[in-house]
């Protein structure tokens, strides 16, 4: 692997959008408005598209989802709940936004404006509807937990935490169904806990996507720079997010490209982790053939240029399309993806490029892969998924330099985790498009190396969204790996 990406080198990129804060004009949290029907006509989806405000109705469905939870507390301005002799410890869950970035962006009219080191700190608020700051630092947005009361993890303060991190396109949103199980099999561990939208993706700040661009002038990067640089984006964030909180080590639990991303987080700041729990993780088996030629070899056209909302912006130049898919063996739509997905374009862009179709392609999704919630639940899902998507493009831009088409790493974990000495879980659906083969062979590597505490773990019933397909086996598993911890 190339040399880690300098802290300073994202420093350079404009943040697309700011740190969310309350408003003092929000509405009180018995007024949250609910989630809209998914749209069954292409009527209801043009309506949907117009109406449609993503930050605030991103904001909006995420409080949905958490208001599931008992523990969840929406507004800042309300206290812990008091400890009883039946409850000593109450469980609390509070939105955070944590700056990881005490420098403002380059058009902020003067550095002085620039917060303390103490505002690094971790913040607490409501975020309901929201306003934005007129210089903001970058910030990674979660949810935390911990427990109330003399003795309780809040009252502790451990330097030891759980983290659960989400997969690509996606947010912390999404495990609503398994984030009352963390917090509370956390707090039996001793531990604060937190579920975080990764940098670029759900209300984390979204930088320009010109942090995946090969370095100016740089023509026949290697593989191993531009999966490198695609990774230090996101688990430099985290390893700022760490130090903001004064963590010393921390649980890792990731999801798909979340789950990838914890294992290279553990092999660059491996003192950092103290165990991995991997839930379908994407680009662990071995490529079965050589990875394809990198995007900068090709001299593909840059990612920024189609980094755009706008169906416009989703199509490549002139001079990009006479360099188009060439006959081939292959059937001519396979090739053309193969081919876009070295362009670097994002199948979010696409999305969002389908204007006023884009509402009804996102509830079909919805209702199809979700079938098994409740009615309620799949259109909380599904403006959640459709608020997440339709975000200025910023993350979601990582994907095609860190897998190749076909959706292969482009440096597979398998081959890069020998030396792992943390234990280790990877946890699949027995329906999963992941394969546990993957898994399965990265853990007989590692015993081979002197890490016996490895294991793959089959779910039943579970696709590739184990925590909604499964939830009751995959709380089961939290509860198991993490009550124990007592650090």
């Amino acid at each position: 692997m190339s040399s880690p990406l300098p802290s300073a080198a994202l420093l350079d990129l404009p943040d697309e959008r700011h740190p969310l804060t309350p408003n003092v004009d929000s509405p009180p949290p018995s007024l949250l408005p609910p989630s809209k029907a998914v749209p069954t006509t292409f009527g209801s989806s043009i309506s949907a598209w117009w109406k449609h405000n993503s930050e605030k109705e991103m904001a909006h469905a995420e409080e949905r989802l958490l208001r599931r939870l008992p523990s969840f507390i929406p507004s800042d301005l309300t206290p812990d709940p008091t400890p009883t002799p039946s409850n000593p410890h109450p469980l609390v869950a509070r939105v955070l936004s944590t700056s990881i970035d005490p420098h403002l962006e380059p058009s902020s009219a003067s550095s002085s404006l620039a917060p303390s080191p103490a505002s690094s700190s971790l913040k607490v608020h409501h975020h309901g509807l929201l306003k934005h700051k007129q210089a903001s630092p970058r910030h990674l947005h979660g949810v935390g937990f911990y427990t109330a009361g003399a003795g309780g993890t809040k009252a502790s303060g451990g330097k030891s935490v759980n983290v659960l991190l989400h997969g690509y396109g996606a947010a912390l949103g999404f495990f609503f169904m398994n984030l009352q199980t963390f917090g509370e099999a956390s707090s039996l561990g001793g531990r604060r806990a937190f579920a975080l939208d990764w940098l670029g993706m759900g209300l984390s700040s979204r930088p320009s996507p010109k942090a995946f661009d090969p370095p100016s002038g740089v023509k026949n990067e290697s593989v191993e720079d531009r999966v490198s640089r695609a990774e230090n984006f996101f688990i430099d964030s985290l390893e700022e997010w760490r130090k903001a909180g004064g963590y010393d080590t921390m649980t890792l639990l990731g999801h798909s490209l979340g789950g990838y991303l914890s294992v290279a987080y553990a092999l660059k700041y491996p003192e950092r982790v103290d165990k991995l729990i991997l839930i379908s993780p994407a680009g662990v088996p071995l490529n079965p053939e050589p990875a394809p030629v990198s995007a900068a070899q090709q001299e593909l056209k840059p990612r920024t240029e189609i980094a755009s909302s706008s169906a416009a912006d989703s199509t490549p130049s002139k001079e990009v399309q006479k360099e188009g898919p060439k006959p081939g063996s292959r059937p001519r739509l396979r090739q053309f993806a193969a081919w876009a997905w070295e362009q670097g374009w994002s199948p979010f862009g696409i999305l969002r490029g389908l204007g006023p179709f884009a509402p009804r392609v996102v509830g079909l999704y919805s209702t199809r892969r979700f079938e098994g919630l409740t009615e309620e639940e799949v259109r909380d899902v599904h403006s959640y998924i459709y608020s997440t998507s339709m975000a200025k493009g910023s993350g979601e831009y990582c994907i095609s330099s860190i897998l190749a088409p076909g959706a292969v790493a482009r440096l597979p974990m398998a081959a890069r985790m020998d030396n792992v000495k943390v234990p280790t879980r990877f946890i699949y659906g027995d329906k999963d498009w992941m394969d546990p083969k993957g898994g399965m062979e990265a853990c007989r590597r590692m015993k081979l190396n002197g890490n016996k505490d490895v294991k793959t773990i089959v779910v039943p019933k579970a696709g590739h969204h184990i925590y909604l397909d499964n939830p009751t086996r995959m709380n089961e598993l939290l509860m198991e790996e993490l009550k124990e911890v007592r650090a």
